[in-house]
């Protein structure tokens, strides 16, 4: 590195601006950094007592979505048994992990850019895009989620999904 990108280099950590959030629900606490350095914001997650990290890189979670495609129930049953589940997926990547907040775009990524197209259940738009109508208490934030887990199955299938994620990609 030559003096002129070490002098650019400190001039935008001189600038940079860290931002701590710690978000409480129930008995854990989420924390979040920003470290923002001009035009650029990196977030860093993890529990209050870990050492603050990345959001999980596409690696990560494809591995994690593997595992979750694999997952039993303490029942022994898959615990990913409909598509509509690929709701609760959306949702915990969307929120934590910075992928697309559109469903259509969503559904793509999965399928061709992280190669779950011929997933069991597979993900699609259809499958998903009903979920918040019929299921209208999980527009609320994933974090919140775990006060409707016992309303309905239908409620408690996207709560475990969504639980799964949250846990193996270790973002509570």
């Amino acid at each position: 590195m030559n003096n002129e990108h070490k002098e650019a280099l400190q001039q935008l950590l001189q600038g940079a601006n860290v931002n701590i959030h710690q978000l409480v629900v129930g008995d854990s606490t989420q924390t979040i950094e920003n470290l923002i350095m001009g035009d650029c914001t990196q977030n860093y997650y993890g529990n209050s007592h870990d050492e603050p990290r990345l959001a999980p890189d596409d690696e990560e979670i494809k591995q994690a979505l593997t595992e979750l495609l694999e997952a039993k129930t303490a029942e022994g049953e898959k615990l990913m048994k409909t598509q509509r589940q690929w709701y609760a997926v959306f949702r915990v990547l969307s929120e934590y992990c910075n992928y697309p907040c559109k469903m259509t775009d969503f559904a793509k990524d999965i399928n061709n850019k992280m190669g779950f197209k011929g997933a069991e259940p597979a993900c699609s738009y259809d499958s998903i895009k009903k979920v918040p109508n019929d299921l209208t208490d999980l527009r609320a934030k994933v974090s919140k989620w775990e006060t409707y887990k016992s309303k309905t199955p239908a409620y408690a299938q996207q709560c475990m999904v969504a639980e799964f994620l949250l846990k193996r990609l270790n973002l509570q």
